[in-house]
């Protein structure tokens, strides 16, 4: 049996009074037929609001209950890490400020890699008392800390009001101190002050997330099609196929499979609440993705097809 499950944040659009848009601006019927029919003939189920990266994870197999870290740094390490102090994420970033509050600025910071080696090299001599930085990637980095936080995915944080996304729990204001000496070093770093030569965003603050344990069950997933670094090590750590998401779908590739697609296009649009990139979002995925799904379904390729979204 072919089965086709599409993860798609954001179906529900940005988080602004879309009430208050423009009727003249929505998309009629004949612009998303798919989508209209989709959601005036599928059986509808409630779910709780997820983050991208906790929707991931567990429809891959990964179990989370409700108030649990994702285990996404365990999943990043290729190796054992000395010691047994718990490991988190903890990825440079740049903090933005203006009149109403200070958030995590969108932008791509193309961190070289030597640059971030840099970085984490500062940071280790000054701070290494309280904990141990170890480089996955230039953007992704992973610490030993031992910290009793709850903490808020890079999904949720982009574009956030900080002050209300930071890390709560018995430690967090240990943390935030962390956090500012580290901030004030950053400030006037080397490698900071050559990039802001060079036209370029300052690394000038630090997101920690995803220091949870990995706890898997069998998935009936057999292969996932995404454009996530994430989605491609948790599945591979869960023995699930991971694929480049394809720009034309054929249902050759649905055949006897249990299919994840993850399309995660809308995530900017979502972060920036810009209505008119979701509304794009939303003819783009009517026309690329739900059009050839919805034709396999009534062809007989594709046996059922389910949309999760928030």
């Amino acid at each position: 049996m072919a089965q086709c499950t599409v993860l798609y944040p954001g179906l529900l659009g940005p988080d602004v009074p879309l009430e208050e848009f423009p009727h003249h601006d929505w998309p009629d019927k004949m612009q998303l037929p798919n989508l209209s029919l989709l959601l005036n003939r599928a059986e509808v189920e409630a779910v709780n609001r997820q983050s991208l990266e906790q929707q991931i994870l567990m429809s891959l197999g990964y179990l989370i209950q409700a108030g649990d870290e994702l285990p996404v740094a365990s999943l990043r390490t290729t190796g054992e890490m000395e010691g047994d102090t718990a490991l988190w994420c903890l990825d440079p970033v740049h903090v933005q400020l203006d009149r109403e509050m200070a958030y995590l600025a969108p932008d791509d910071l193309a961190l070289s890699e030597t640059e971030a080696h840099q970085l984490i090299s500062s940071l280790n001599q000054h701070f290494a008392d309280e904990f141990q930085i170890h480089y996955h990637s230039p953007h992704q980095w992973l610490v030993q800390i031992d910290l009793q936080v709850s903490t808020r995915t890079p999904s949720e944080t982009v574009l956030q009001d900080i002050s209300r996304m930071m890390p709560t729990g018995e430690a967090a204001t240990r943390w935030r101190s962390l956090v500012n000496e580290m901030q004030m070093l950053l400030h006037n770093h080397p490698v900071n002050l050559a990039r802001q030569q060079a036209g370029k965003l300052p690394v000038n603050s630090v997101w920690i997330w995803g220091g949870g344990t990995i706890r898997t069950t069998k998935s009936d997933i057999d292969v996932v099609y995404a454009k996530e670094e994430l989605a491609d090590i948790a599945a591979r750590q869960n023995q699930i196929i991971y694929a480049e998401l394809p720009q034309q779908l054929d249902a050759g590739i649905f055949e006897n499979r249990n299919t994840l697609l993850v399309i995660s296009d809308q995530l900017p649009a979502l972060q920036q609440k810009d209505v008119y990139a979701w509304i794009a979002g939303l003819i783009k995925m009517e026309q690329t993705v739900l059009s050839p799904l919805l034709a396999f379904v009534k062809d007989g390729k594709l046996n059922r097809l389910v949309v999760e979204s928030d």
